[in-house]
């Protein structure tokens, strides 16, 4: 497991270090996120709660490793307590429970039972909004997962983390949010590989909802299926994605 580690100090000599260490880790990150494709190589880049620094360097040092995707490529990145870092670790090193054959489809995997498992993405002010989707996806038959709102930074983004592991789809809300909010939710579907799930996922979408923005209406993406609906909800503005995750499933 590689940690990297990101603190608060002064100084021009440690400036010019993380100036470095930023200018050197698109190919240490590289070689990382390469490592980190499979499950015996994991990833953290830690940041301390509330940091700040008076060097501009230093500055955008943090801001590269906050919002960079090449520098967070295959990695997780937490900004907590120390005590809560070391019960991620913890957690991250603790054995898992290896997987028992039986009820499977012949190549290893287990016949999934019951309802597709759908985890509704939101940030936390965008939780009320968000309820119009959750009853209809819950009525055409689908398990809905919503995120965890409550708890420590660690404890969420380990219920995150979770959640996609085991959903079938994802729909992120994008209402209230930031672009930045919604990049960084991508980059968590691309990095479920490293977590250690190995059953693709059947569908996932982005709901880009009210406000209506300018950049709302221009942004693309091919990663996910794109619906937009700056009115009230209607179920037709989530068929799409009903369709989609219909289809795939056979």
């Amino acid at each position: 497991m590689n940690v990297a580690l990101a603190k608060n100090e002064t100084g021009r000599a440690l400036s010019d270090s993380f100036a470095i260490a930023r200018d050197r880790l698109p190919g240490t990150g590289k070689v990382a996120a390469e490592r980190s494709t499979g499950n015996s190589f994991a990833r953290l880049i830690w940041l301390p709660e509330g940091l700040e620094s008076r060097e501009d360097r230093q500055r955008q040092f943090i801001e590269y490793l906050k919002n960079d995707s090449l520098a967070q490529q295959g990695a997780d990145v937490l900004q907590t307590s120390i005590e809560e870092l070391k019960t991620y670790i913890q957690d991250k090193l603790r054995p898992k429970p290896k997987a028992h054959a039986g009820n499977g489809n012949g190549n290893g995997h287990k016949v999934q039972e019951g309802p597709l498992r759908v985890y509704l993405i939101c940030d936390k002010q965008d939780y009320d909004a968000i309820a119009p989707l959750e009853d209809h996806l819950y009525s055409q038959g689908f398990e809905v997962t919503l995120p965890l709102m409550e708890g420590d930074e660690a404890e969420v983004h380990q219920d995150h983390k979770e959640s996609l592991m085991l959903c079938d789809a994802v729909v992120i809300f994008y209402g209230n949010a930031s672009e930045g909010w919604l990049r960084t939710k991508l980059r968590d579907l691309l990095k479920i590989a490293g977590y250690g799930r190995t059953k693709p996922m059947l569908a996932q979408a982005i709901y880009a909802g009210l406000p209506e923005t300018p950049g709302k209406q221009r942004f693309r993406t091919r990663e996910a299926l794109l619906m937009r609906n700056f009115g009230e909800f209607t179920p037709d503005s989530l068929q799409p994605f009903i369709e989609e995750l219909k289809k795939t499933k056979g």
